[in-house]
């Protein structure tokens, strides 16, 4: 590994390690995704991290759309009762900044 190439480099604890490379080289970001949100998961504070796909006709290709949630629960007068509902946290097509917002929030829940 050339430390030239070597964009930023974060380590978290129970072996989570993110890195980010330039020039178009990237380390499974899908898999790091998934080790932040098992972290986060893993201290009590439950994220959901959904993903879809749209075509875009400027661009000509496909899309994903991401889109972090945490269940919320809020109390509804007209219906009298306690109720659970998603609340976004962030909605981003860019794989790297869903992964630098876990990674704020799993700064946030460990300390």
């Amino acid at each position: 590994m050339k430390s030239g190439r070597l964009l930023k480099r974060y380590h978290i604890p129970k072996g989570c390690g993110i890195f980010f490379y330039c020039n178009g080289v990237n380390m499974n970001l899908n898999g790091r995704m998934k080790k932040l949100q098992t972290a986060i998961v893993k201290t009590g504070l439950v994220i959901k991290v959904n993903s879809n796909q749209f075509y875009s006709a400027d661009q000509k290709r496909m899309i994903t759309s991401y889109i972090i949630k945490t269940p919320v629960t809020y109390y509804s007068e007209k219906q009298g009762e306690w109720k659970t509902k998603d609340y976004e946290i962030l909605r981003s097509c860019s794989m790297p900044e869903v992964i630098f917002c876990l990674l704020d929030i799993y700064k946030a829940v460990i300390s």
